[in-house]
């Protein structure tokens, strides 16, 4: 059963990231047009709003799985319960937080976004704050029941509840837009649909996994071992909500709600672009965690390293050459002229982002090393000083700013500081970089073809734009199968073809 939980996991899991790209591509300007650039900024905030329920998580879910797993193993069926027990009275702590945090943020709307919003904006704003704070407040209990399904192995469910929530959500905004249902109901809308998802895990633990236990089960020890255990893990969520989300909150106070628009834009499409990008790496990560169990040395792991890092290469640099060659076009067709400038802020957020995405196996070597604390350490450090450099640059130089205090956060963290530390860890960092040079440089080239063919006609439909990508996927495709596939990709190149040919014929 487990065997087969998992491999509809993985079937799910695809799903959902091609629906949830889909959905982005095809329903965001459908949203621009409707709410136009102020509404879709506030519609943009509020959402970054609900995204910090995950950090309000504290990492206890990664404890629960864990844990778990172990207790489960072992039968000890009542540490079990004091582990379950001890989160939830965590988690109903951390929800009487969230009320008093989420009630003084509430009470300063008015004077921290005064500067960037009109009257009307944040009044509409202030209607949103208090569906998203009930939202965020009865959410985080409900974290508890979807981190047990996983350490149960239930992925079946949870990843059918994910995607019957990105089924859902456009089906229901379509109808709202037909209605005429203003960015307060839209949000309320998407909020309702988030907290079901979340409640369907608590029916399901309570119908099929049927472990009773209580809050006197609570026991400060447990507590303590999970907090222990959760630390790092929430540094790393800090640095993400930093990363992705803080700024759209400086430009809503500083700058105003169509700047948070723009903004939000090449955000949706960094973040889009993290999805595509990981897919070979997370099919292949499990085999790092054996290969360390199992004694690998340093060379072996940066043998490992370099051939997941070559498979995420061919894609990455596609997606990043592609963008700087057609990536305005696509915005002028998918957003509109207005959003001109998300072109500019997606590359500045998306060339520096490339190097943790090619090396995102590094990650997994160290978790599974225990080595992990430096890379959790060094983001947070880095992170408050994006902060403090994201508030000068933004109330200055709006998104452009923020956007450089980002995208410099990223390169002297993943550029610097972790490759500095791989290699003092004892990977070969150089020979990690020699190889993946060798593609980029191999994709630049079959991309001067691709550059040569646009100068020649402007792309003024979505055929012109169609029409290049294909073609600009088959040539850097022919230039990387000739002079940049080794043996191992060649093969699993033909492989691919191969089974893809009954489908075909």
């Amino acid at each position: 059963m487990k065997k087969n939980e998992r491999k509809l996991g993985v079937v799910l899991t695809y799903a959902n990231i091609f629906l949830n790209t889909a959905v982005v591509l095809l329903f965001t300007p459908i949203l621009i047009n409707y709410l136009g650039n102020s509404g879709f900024g506030l519609y943009s905030l509020a959402l970054t709003i609900l995204t910090y329920i995950a950090l309000l998580d504290f990492g206890f879910g990664n404890s629960i799985i864990v844990f778990t797993s172990k207790y489960r193993a072992s039968k000890e069926s009542e540490r079990q319960k004091s582990l379950y027990a001890s989160i939830l009275v965590a988690y109903i702590a951390l929800s009487v937080f969230a009320s008093f945090a989420l009630y003084v943020f509430y009470i300063n709307i008015e004077s921290n976004f005064s500067s960037g919003m009109s009257e009307n904006e944040i009044e509409l704003f202030k209607i949103i704050f208090i569906i998203i704070s009930f939202n965020i407040i009865f959410s985080i209990p409900l974290n508890l029941y979807k981190s047990i399904l996983t350490a149960y192995e239930r992925f079946g469910f949870i990843k059918l509840a994910s995607l019957t929530r990105t089924l859902l959500t456009p089906l229901l905004l379509c109808i709202s837009i037909a209605f005429n249902i203003d960015v307060v109901g839209i949000v309320l809308i998407i909020s309702v649909v988030n907290f079901l998802v979340l409640f369907s895990h608590f029916l399901y633990y309570y119908s099929h996994i049927q472990f009773s236990f209580s809050i006197f089960d609570f026991k400060l020890n447990e507590l303590k071992k999970s907090v222990r255990y959760s630390f790092f893990i929430f540094l790393a969520l800090i640095v993400d909500q930093v990363n992705w989300n803080f700024g759209q909150f400086l430009l809503g106070a500083y700058v105003g709600s169509e700047s948070v628009a723009i903004y939000a834009v090449a955000i949706l499409i960094n973040m889009t672009f993290l999805l595509l990008s990981s897919a070979v790496s997370n099919v292949l990560l499990p085999k790092i965690t054996k290969m360390v169990e199992l004694g690998a040395c340093n060379d072996e792991l940066t043998g490992e390293m370099i051939k997941v890092g070559r498979l995420q290469a061919y894609i990455i640099f596609s997606v990043l050459f592609g963008f700087l060659l057609l990536g305005k076009d696509f915005i002028y067709l998918w957003a509109g002229r207005d959003y001109t400038d998300a072109y500019y802020l997606t590359l500045m957020l998306m060339l520096p982002l490339c190097i943790p995405l090619v090396q995102n196996l590094g990650l997994s070597i160290l978790q599974a090393r225990n080595k992990f604390a430096f890379r959790a350490i060094s983001s947070f450090f880095v992170s408050v000083l994006t902060v403090c450099f994201s508030i000068l640059l933004t109330k200055k130089f709006s998104y452009w700013g923020l956007a450089s205090a980002i995208s410099i956060a990223f390169f002297v963290l993943n550029g610097l500081v972790m490759n500095i530390y791989y290699h003092f860890f004892g990977i070969k960092v150089a020979s990690f970089w020699y190889e993946i040079f060798k593609i980029i440089g191999v994709i630049a080239i079959s991309c001067v073809p691709v550059f040569i063919i646009k100068s020649y006609f402007q792309v003024e439909s979505l055929f012109h734009f169609i029409l290049l990508i294909i073609i600009m996927i088959l040539i850097i495709l022919v230039f990387s199968y000739k002079f940049a596939f080794n043996i191992y990709e060649k093969k699993l190149f033909l492989k691919g073809i191969n089974l893809l040919k009954p489908h075909l014929s």
